[in-house]
């Protein structure tokens, strides 16, 4: 994907331009069978599902959550500040008691500064 990306620009484009060209590949390659992807452009975190992708964005005020496979609960206000916003995306959901929602099937999405974005 970045060999392609770098013949088709030799200046990098518009955040419009690289995902529409990100979302193309990413429908191309899912033809072929299982493409989950993480990729980032050191602005953005653009993710596309083809089997399983979720994500959480945690924002003030935090509280705590509880992993699912490990009998652990991390106290998120004690690690952030108020002004932190913070998504994770997995391939499960990691905690039990959050609310994790499913990247749409064969979609690519993005995140900036924590936020889903229009990137």
């Amino acid at each position: 994907m970045l060999g392609k990306l770098r013949d088709r620009w030799e200046k990098p484009p518009s955040d419009r331009k690289l995902r529409a060209a990100l979302a193309e590949m990413a429908d191309e390659i899912s033809r072929y069978g299982v493409f989950n992807l993480l990729l980032s452009d050191s602005r953005s975190l653009y993710c596309y599902r083809s089997t399983n992708l979720v994500w959480l964005t945690r924002r003030a005020p935090f509280r705590a959550a509880t992993l699912l496979d490990d009998d652990l609960t991390v106290d998120f206000a004690k690690h952030t500040s108020p002004s932190d916003v913070v998504t994770i995306v997995a391939t499960r959901p990691l905690t039990k008691d959050e609310e994790w929602q499913p990247v749409p099937k064969s979609t690519l999405v993005a995140f900036r500064d924590g936020e889903m974005s229009g990137a």
